[in-house]
């Protein structure tokens, strides 16, 4: 039963490090507005009182985007549209049309 519930959370958890990261990717816009706020608080956090693991999957998730977009742009590879990066049925639980592929930019902190 551990296995499962284990393996439950380490697949959300997956899931939503793809979609957030598509989703972020396929608008820069957006991707520069995340950077700039991540990068202005520091310790930002939530409270969720009705589940004790709850917090720790939204903190885990907050800490890992925090990390992969505060000193890294992100774009698709060459050839690859905003297209491909959308999901199968457009829901958040299946998987990718094609699998996520990124190339890293290093950020330029004077743009």
């Amino acid at each position: 039963m551990f296995q499962s519930v284990f393996n439950g959370a380490v697949d959300t958890s997956g899931l939503t490090m793809v979609w957030v990261m598509s989703e972020v990717v396929k608008n820069t816009r957006v991707m520069h507005k995340l950077q700039a706020e991540i990068r202005s608080h520091s310790g930002k956090t939530c409270s969720n009182r009705s589940c004790p693991r709850y917090n720790l999957a939204t903190s885990t998730i907050e800490v890992v985007v925090a990390n992969l977009f505060n000193n890294i742009d992100w774009k698709p590879p060459n050839g690859m549209r905003n297209e491909d990066l959308e999901d199968e049925d457009g829901s958040l639980l299946v998987a990718k049309k094609t699998p996520l592929c990124l190339v890293t930019v290093k950020h330029n902190s004077q743009a």
